[in-house]
């Protein structure tokens, strides 16, 4: 409730938002941001990372509460609509997202994926670990990740990321010795842990597109995925991944584990970091 609460106030603050700024151009970005389009008269871009997903995704925590906020969320619906209309140009980051945009909102898009600094992603030779890089939510997966490393007690599994899940997962798992945890660590030392690890583990559910597994491939080392989303996009099977089932994802992962031993990580390294390419800054 209190999280539905702060998004209602974020909302209420973008459609009484207030400028006397008239620039050339402005870009709008996030599911709130565009309401206040109607502030400026200058050429107006949209580029969507995620439509509102709450609108859509019946397995969303706002569903629970569909019957209290659903003139709220319908209202909200109606503006996001009506903002988009009014761009002059919307870009999504995904053929995911675009074709989200297009089925759940009826809004037309360009595909123009993210820049990622591939340039500072670099490659070391592999240490004996498994490299989780999704943040500690639950879309993420992460604890049916550690599940599956359990089962794979000869296999070292390291959770680089932090999240609202951390405390839970770091107190419900610490004791197996082939699980660690990092909590948030800086950028330097999540390059350098994507340069020495065998392969990353990033399955998330309904994801838009996916700058850790971009991250991974411009390492030089494969992913560990799921054929879902925009890393359908990004990822191919047995080339610079291994991508598993939602239904089975943690007998998957550990199939993959296995497939994706350190000699066979490393014949992929080339085709990753030549994949990892068509993202980079300058082709943006």
């Amino acid at each position: 409730i209190w999280s539905f609460l702060l998004v209602l106030l974020i909302f209420l603050g973008f459609l009484n938002f207030k400028t006397k700024m008239q620039p050339n151009s402005i870009i709008f970005s996030g599911i709130f941001a565009p309401l206040a389009q109607n502030k400026f008269s200058c050429k107006k871009i949209y580029y969507c990372h995620t439509p509102p997903k709450f609108l859509f995704l019946r397995d969303h925590w706002l569903r629970k509460y569909n019957w209290i906020f659903w003139p709220i969320l319908e209202f909200y619906k109606r503006r996001y609509i009506f903002s988009l209309k009014k761009m002059d140009i919307i870009y999504a980051n995904s053929k995911y997202t675009q074709d989200n945009l297009k089925k759940y909102f009826s809004i037309d898009s360009r595909l123009l994926y993210p820049p990622v600094g591939v340039q500072h992603c670099y490659n070391k030779i592999e240490e004996n670990f498994y490299l989780s890089t999704g943040r500690l939510e639950k879309p993420k997966n992460v604890e049916i990740v550690i599940n599956s490393f359990i089962k794979l007690p000869s296999k070292k599994l390291i959770v680089s990321s932090g999240g609202t899940l951390y405390k839970k997962l770091y107190k419900k798992y610490k004791e197996h010795k082939n699980i660690s945890f990092t909590n948030w660590l800086k950028k330097e030392d999540q390059l350098e842990y994507l340069s020495k690890c065998i392969a990353t583990i990033y399955v998330p559910s309904n994801e838009d597109f996916g700058i850790s597994a971009v991250e991974s491939l411009a390492s030089g080392k494969p992913v560990i995925g799921l054929d879902a989303g925009g890393q359908r996009e990004i990822l191919e099977h047995k080339k610079n991944a291994y991508i598993c089932s939602e239904s089975s994802l943690k007998e998957d992962i550990i199939k993959a584990v296995h497939f994706l031993d350190p000699s066979q990580a490393n014949n992929m390294k080339n085709y990753c970091i030549y994949s990892s390419q068509k993202f980079k800054d300058s082709v943006f």
